[in-house]
Parts: structure tokens; C-alpha cells; sequence
């Protein structure tokens, strides 16, 4: 049994268009509670992705991709997900938000990026999925053959270490993409780009643009740059809490629901 640290989780990325904004971050709440009610699903997160062009007090370039939107689903176990992903409620979930997502842009040249991951390793576990409402800094990479043995040294030790090490962090976790699932609809949608991930949490009132200027985080992303130039996919993203719902949260919801449809 995988500790509530190394569970699974599937990762989907949006660019939610400023005219869409207002409703589509309405209607996560029920989205999630929809996921929650799936025994396989433990929680769900979503996190706004920070993007600032100021010349003076903005984000270095490496931080302004596209995608504003981090949506993070954690799972029991593998098997549990890809039973999800293929069953009624998953599948009803694709439907219901299936307007909104057709008028996303596409996204790093797909019309729909998602990603299923097994966790790697964990630095500082905490014994939950979510701490609770936290900031992230996360990076993504599409990594070969060729470089898999080198790469995988580099994250999962001295990278993932030093990122651990900046004061401030409260965990880190990498990921491997799992791509162990059928070859057809819908797990097309979570096959995306992206098959390694860091993902390391932050206080929820971290000043995110600081903290990436800071000289130590700074010394790490110099290190971890020299990767852009080899690999052909690699985004980055800081990002603020935005919506955080687990099983008790859902439960509520549903016992609402119900007594409102009772009436």
C-alpha cells in the first residue's frame, strides 16, 4: 500500500481564457466534488498559474509559458485511476465540462494536456496529499532514451535535494508519466507532453515572484537550464492556491444536494 505521499496523480493543464475565467473557476468546486465521488479519488486541487511580464518586478522568462490553470488529482492507486478514467463517472465528468474545454486554446500544441504520473520519490513527506491550501513550483520535462539514466540521477538526487534545501519548502515529490494505458479515447487525453515532473510546495503565502529571484533558487534553475538546451520539451510553473476539495469536502457537497433535491 503506497503512503498518502507516493500516491498517483493525474495532472491536467489549461489556459483559461480571460472571458471564460470567472466561469469556469465557479464551476471547478462541482467538477471536483463530481471526481470525489469516485472511490479511487482522494482529492483534487487547483492552483492558478502566475504569469508576470513586468520588465522591472516580473517573472523571469522561463516562468511565462502558456497555461494559467494547474489541476492536480490524486488517486489511491494506479489501477484505481485508469479503472476511473475508463468508468461512468470519469467519463461523465469529460462530458460535462466538454463546452468549456473546446473553447480552451490548445496548449503547448495540444488541444487537451494531461498526464498521469507515479511518484518517484519524496523529500520531507507529510502524510497527506494536499498539507492544504499551499503555492507550487513545478517543473516538467520530456526526457529520451538516451538521457533517461543521466536525468533521472540528476532529478531525483542532487536536484530534487537542492530544491528540498531552499528554506521554505515544505515537500518535494518527482514523477515518472505512466503511459501503461489503452491506446484510445479517453486515455489519449492524459498522454501529453511533459513524462518527468518535480512538484514542490510552498507556503500558500509565499511571494512567488521573490522566491524565484532568491539566490539560491536561482543557482538551482542555472543548473537546471542547462536540460532546456537538450531536451525538446521542458515548461515551468509557479503557481497560487486556488481550490482544494478532498472526500470530507464532497461528502458535505453531496448530503446538500441531496437534501436540496429532497425539497
Amino acid at each position: 500500500m503506497l503512503s498518502a505521499d507516493e500516491r498517483p496523480l493525474m495532472v491536467c493543464r489549461i489556459e483559461n481564457p480571460p472571458h471564460m475565467a470567472e466561469g469556469v473557476d465557479e464551476w471547478m468546486p462541482k467538477h471536483f466534488d463530481d471526481s470525489l465521488d469516485a472511490d479511487a479519488v482522494t482529492s483534487v486541487a487547483s492552483f492558478r498559474v502566475l504569469h508576470n511580464f513586468d520588465p522591472v518586478n516580473g517573472l523571469p522568462w522561463l516562468f511565462n509559458g502558456h497555461g494559467n490553470r494547474f489541476i492536480i488529482y490524486f488517486v489511491n492507486e494506479i489501477g484505481d485511476l485508469i479503472s476511473w478514467i475508463d468508468g461512468s463517472s470519469a467519463r461523465n465528468a469529460i462530458k460535462d465540462g466538454a463546452d468549456r474545454e473546446g473553447a480552451y486554446p490548445a496548449l503547448d500544441g495540444e488541444p487537451f494536456n494531461g498526464n498521469i504520473y507515479l511518484c518517484s520519490r519524496v523529500i520531507k513527506p507529510l502524510g497527506v496529499d494536499f498539507v492544504g491550501p499551499t503555492s507550487l513550483f513545478i517543473e516538467r520535462f520530456d526526457v529520451g532514451s538516451g538521457d533517461d539514466k543521466e536525468f533521472t540521477t540528476w532529478l531525483e538526487g542532487a536536484h530534487a535535494e537542492a530544491v528540498a534545501n531552499v528554506p521554505g519548502v515544505l515537500r518535494v515529490r518527482t514523477y515518472r508519466q505512466n503511459l501503461d494505458v489503452p491506446k484510445r479515447f479517453p486515455f489519449d487525453r492524459y498522454s501529453g507532453k511533459g513524462n518527468r515532473m518535480l512538484m514542490a510546495e510552498l507556503p500558500v503565502d509565499c511571494d512567488l515572484v521573490d522566491f524565484v529571484k532568491r539566490a539560491d533558487v536561482r543557482s538551482l534553475l542555472v543548473d537546471s537550464v542547462r536540460w532546456d538546451l537538450k531536451l525538446p520539451y521542458v515548461r515551468r510553473e509557479v503557481a497560487n492556491f486556488q481550490v482544494l476539495r478532498n472526500k470530507e469536502d464532497a461528502r458535505a457537497t453531496f448530503t446538500q444536494r441531496r437534501s436540496e433535491t429532497a425539497k
